[in-house]
């Protein structure tokens, strides 16, 4: 993300949306449809936030390009929550309180989207949570609330099966950010190895505060675990390589596709660390500009004009969430209203195949709508090429 791009003011609201577009917003028949969006534009995971308000920022322009939503186009309402629970809810009362706004999305940390909850089931507002993806977003279900991205736990087993499928360690370690994003991932991993009787092979579990900028002590101990294999559910992983490397650490690392953002990726090419490393990944082709997917190869190009960088998982996550509320409005037919857009997801939207997730599938029973995860293989030390972000892996059951 270029720093032209990247900078928004902490408390600004940022409203997108085609020129000459006038009226009264959802609650009339001329104007644009509204959706509210809350990010982490600023706070302890800001640099992934911006990612998701780049994306949902252009798939308003996307929709609006391609005719708009029953002739109408939308605006995006974007503010900043700081990855804090008492500014979410702030953000959460605001639209609520605004007829205008439609649907909400975004929400990048668990925290703030679990605080969301309840307001939204008392406002009758439906939230698509893009980019947060702690399991109890979606177990137990709010009625308003939904998920775009893979919740965690589906994310831990699919990971987890293709490690130990794969890889076949003897020795499994976990390590994890403190929050719901990194507990409910650990869990994922226990639980799968639960269930398939697989328990003996973890070694343990190490938790890193999310105040922490030294890894040096959860370093040490995974030193001492002597696992051949960890699981990293981490946002900014090369600190933590660095740090694991110091130690003298000898476990492969395998990523949690969260922490493989842009910078990542081309950080750890650069050190020559990017060796023999995996991660998962929720797509079924590259994010590229060449992908097969005639969706995914629009976007990225797309992205990659407007932006001047090639896009990467955190820009898809707030991209998808807009478009599958606009497929949602869509649907819904007639007049676009909170409880069109809520009914349609509920009930129209068994499956739905943007070209850029595994196809989703929401029911009054099932608010997470992704569920498929795969495996993201890195080509060792490489820079991303011309292509995008992820022309430089390869992607299980991918021919690129």
């Amino acid at each position: 993300m270029s720093r032209r791009h990247a900078a928004v003011a902490a408390t600004a609201a940022v409203v997108v949306m085609a020129s000459g577009c006038g009226g009264t917003g959802a609650g009339g028949s001329d104007g644009p449809i509204k959706i509210g969006a809350s990010f982490d534009l600023s706070g302890p995971a800001g640099f992934f936030g911006k990612t998701g308000r780049d994306g949902a920022v252009l798939a308003v322009e996307k929709v609006n390009r391609d005719g708009g939503v029953n002739g109408r186009r939308l605006a995006l309402e974007s503010r900043d929550d700081k990855c804090d629970t008492a500014t979410a809810v702030a953000n959460v009362r605001r639209f609520a309180g605004d007829r205008d706004v439609a649907a909400l999305t975004g929400f990048t940390c668990s925290p703030a989207a679990l605080a969301a909850k309840p307001l939204v089931d008392q406002a009758k507002l439906p939230m698509m949570v893009s980019q947060a993806t702690a399991s109890e977003i979606h177990t137990p279900a709010g009625r308003y609330t939904w998920m775009s991205n893979v919740p965690a736990d589906y994310e831990a087993a699919g990971l987890t099966k293709a490690v130990v499928e794969n890889l076949k360690p003897s020795r499994l370690a976990v390590v994890h950010v403190g929050n719901p994003y990194g507990k409910a991932s650990a869990d994922g991993v226990e639980a799968w190895l639960d269930q398939n009787g697989r328990r003996d092979m973890l070694v343990g579990r190490i938790e890193i505060p999310m105040t922490a900028s030294n890894y040096s002590v959860q370093m040490s101990k995974l030193k001492a675990l002597d696992a051949d294999v960890t699981l990293a559910v981490v946002y900014d992983l090369p600190p933590l390589l660095q740090a694991a490397a110091r130690a003298g650490v000898g476990t492969k690392f395998v990523s949690f596709n969260g922490g493989m953002l842009r910078e990542t990726i081309t950080s750890l090419a650069k050190a020559g660390m990017l060796k023999g490393f995996t991660s998962s990944a929720m797509w079924p082709v590259l994010i590229a500009g060449d992908s097969r997917s005639p969706q995914m190869a629009e976007f990225a190009n797309a992205f990659k004009k407007k932006y001047g960088n090639w896009p990467d998982n955190g820009n898809l996550q707030g991209y998808a969430g807009v478009m599958l509320l606009a497929e949602a409005m869509r649907r819904g037919g007639g007049e676009v209203s909170r409880e069109s857009v809520q009914k349609a997801i509920a009930e129209k939207m068994t499956r739905v195949d943007l070209g850029l997730y595994f196809p989703y599938s929401f029911s009054r029973g099932q608010h997470g709508g992704a569920r498929t995860v795969t495996v993201l293989t890195y080509r060792d030390n490489t820079v991303p090429g011309e292509n995008g972000l992820y022309g430089s892996a390869t992607l299980s059951g991918e021919s690129q």
